[in-house]
Order: C-alpha cells, then sequence, then structure tokens
C-alpha cells in the first residue's frame, strides 16, 4: 500500500474504497480544498508546483495541457505531419512516455518528466531541415528510479542526468500489400492525466478534481489512492 507510515489517510481511502466514508472523512477531504473557506491549499509552492493534475474526463485534460503549453516557455520543432507544421516537442515542459520503451528501466506509459535538452543528426546544434526529428530527446524523469540504466550526462557543464528517448516507427499494414510507416517521438505534454490513465502511479502529490464530472464508481478512490500521502492532495472539486 502507498500510504505507510499515514494512517489516517489509509482509514480514509479504505472507507472510500468500501462507500463508508464518515463525516469526520468527508470534513479531512474538505481541508484539502483550493477553494476551502478557512484555509485553502495553495498549489505554487511545493509539492504541488509541478504536481500532476488528475482530471475525469479527456477533455479536461487536453484542454489543461493545451493552456500550460501556451503559457510554459518552449521551444518549437517544426515537424510534417500531411504537409502541415507542428510542434513536435516542447523544451522544458512536462511530458510522459507514451510508449512502453524498457518495462524493467520504469519507461513504462505514465512516467513523467521534464525536456532538457535534444540531440541532433551529424552533431547539428538545431533542426537542418523542417520536418527533421531530434536523434534523442533528453528527459529528466521525475521518479529517480526511472531509467537507471540509460541515464547519460547530457555535457560536462551539466549535473543533470538524463535518459535518452529515441523516435519510434510503427508500420501498420493495409489491403493490397499497402504499408504505412509512422514515426515519432514517444512523448505527449502532460501536466495533466486523465484518472483512468494513471491507475498504477505512485504520486508525492497531486491536484485532483473530485467534482461532479466524476462519472464512474470508484473514480474517487483510484485518484486519492494515487498519492502516498494527506499532505500530498489538493483538490479542486469534491463530489
Amino acid at each position: 500500500m502507498r500510504q505507510i507510515g499515514d494512517t489516517e489517510y489509509s482509514e480514509i481511502l479504505n472507507h472510500v474504497r468500501l462507500c463508508s466514508q464518515t463525516k469526520s472523512d468527508i470534513s479531512v477531504l474538505r481541508s484539502r480544498l483550493t477553494s476551502c473557506i478557512s484555509d485553502p491549499i495553495n498549489v505554487s509552492p511545493p509539492p504541488f508546483v509541478n504536481a500532476l493534475c488528475l482530471l475525469p474526463l479527456k477533455e479536461q485534460v487536453e484542454e489543461y495541457n493545451d493552456k500550460h503549453s501556451i503559457v510554459e516557455t518552449t521551444t518549437l520543432i517544426p515537424g510534417v505531419v500531411s504537409h502541415e507544421e507542428v510542434p513536435e516537442s516542447l523544451i522544458s515542459s512536462n511530458d510522459r512516455d507514451c510508449a512502453g520503451l524498457s518495462r524493467k528501466e520504469g519507461l513504462v506509459n505514465g512516467a513523467r518528466g521534464i525536456i532538457v535538452g535534444f540531440s541532433w543528426p551529424n552533431g547539428a546544434s538545431d533542426q537542418a531541415k523542417k520536418g527533421n526529428l531530434p536523434q534523442k530527446v533528453h528527459v529528466k524523469f521525475h521518479e529517480s528510479c526511472v531509467g537507471l540504466v540509460s541515464r547519460v550526462t547530457i555535457n560536462d557543464s551539466s549535473e543533470q542526468e538524463a535518459v535518452p528517448i529515441e523516435p519510434v516507427t510503427a508500420k501498420f499494414y493495409g489491403k493490397q500489400e499497402v504499408t504505412l510507416q509512422h514515426t515519432q517521438l514517444p512523448l505527449l505534454p502532460c501536466w495533466a492525466a486523465t484518472i483512468y490513465k494513471v491507475q498504477g502511479l505512485s504520486l508525492d502529490a497531486a491536484v485532483i478534481d473530485l467534482g461532479p464530472k466524476m462519472f464512474e464508481d470508484g473514480m474517487v478512490y483510484v485518484a486519492l489512492s494515487r498519492v502516498r500521502t494527506l499532505q500530498g492532495v489538493a483538490l479542486l472539486g469534491l463530489v
């Protein structure tokens, strides 16, 4: 169980899991609301400054990530998709690994980190031609155990250790021996994720929406139980 050492939170989660939460449980959870009248939770400082936001709906997640993509300082790398220019990577942004690259190293769907650099073909310092992908994207993952074997130091002047992520090619076979090939970096912007997507993750902190858009039994428990301690929980809403 993730909540070893936080007995109060463990008991609340057990009650929520069995749908037998008490008035005391609800009162404690309400104290974690960012809109709490008496003492609202501030999500600006640690541990919430880089915390993942857990939302019920995919549409909410997309809107949240889009807003942060605009606000955050980014470097746009033009890519070619149907001859349209699109940003392929966001530097200094929160991203998640959307393909299981190495389960032994924790490089799985849902692993989160910060892009800290790029490596270009032939030692180039930047994109040579529109549509070219980096040879590697260097990601410093939030969990120190992720990518221990693959981790490298980007350069001598940097103490940041990062994991090199390379483009992945998928092939699709259609009728009449037609083969389609798609190459992309297995990374997605991830300031927020759906509650469904984070099943299995353990988080030190999370900002969670448990408001009226919750649509399925068990979602409240899944969301709350991702976080190791009550002090790591900030609630945007509570059903």
